[in-house]
């Protein structure tokens, strides 16, 4: 059998090639844009990359409640006055961007609570998972401090004076 001969088409007309296949940018994990959106995005980010230039926390304590803010995301933590023990951090968290919202009761001690609560916070408020996880590890370190510091100053108020004097019923020797 005889071949056909092929046709010469100049490039880019090769149906089926690369080059007929519209042109976007890459995906960026950081933030799900596209590269080109602000400025190029490097082959590999790294968490530095994904940091935005304006991300400035803002922790507010009031009375029954604990606002935490992170560029446009904000976190509402109640019951933390309720933790007594140091091995639980439970938490009622409400996640909000614009007029999106994510409400939960977690336990920020647990590792499977945790990640839980990221990924469905990602997805409700539509923000990449990775700044939802470095937004809540920096909460849930602030948050033991200030659980931390609870429990010291109700144990303070309990024993207000740890005196070096043995206890009446002590038997000296």
């Amino acid at each position: 059998m005889l071949a056909a001969p092929e046709a010469k088409l100049p490039p880019g007309n090769n149906p089926g090639s690369e080059a007929d296949l519209p042109t976007r940018a890459p995906f960026s994990p950081c933030a799900g844009r596209r590269a080109g959106d602000e400025g190029p995005v490097p082959e590999t980010p790294t968490v530095q990359d994904c940091k935005s230039t304006n991300e400035v926390d803002h922790l507010t304590i009031e009375a029954n409640q604990i606002t935490f803010i992170r560029d446009d995301r904000s976190y509402r933590i109640r019951g933390l006055e309720r933790s007594s023990n140091p091995m639980t951090l439970k938490v009622n968290l409400l996640a909000s961007r614009d007029d999106l919202v994510h409400l939960d009761t977690i336990d920020l001690m647990k590792s499977r609570s945790r990640t839980s609560f990221i990924k469905s916070t990602a997805a409700e408020l539509y923000v990449d998972a990775d700044i939802i996880k470095r937004d809540i590890g920096q909460l849930l370190l602030r948050l033991e401090t200030i659980r931390d510091e609870n429990l010291t100053t109700a144990t303070t108020q309990l024993n207000p004076s740890q005196s070096n004097s043995p206890p009446k019923n002590a038997k000296m020797r």
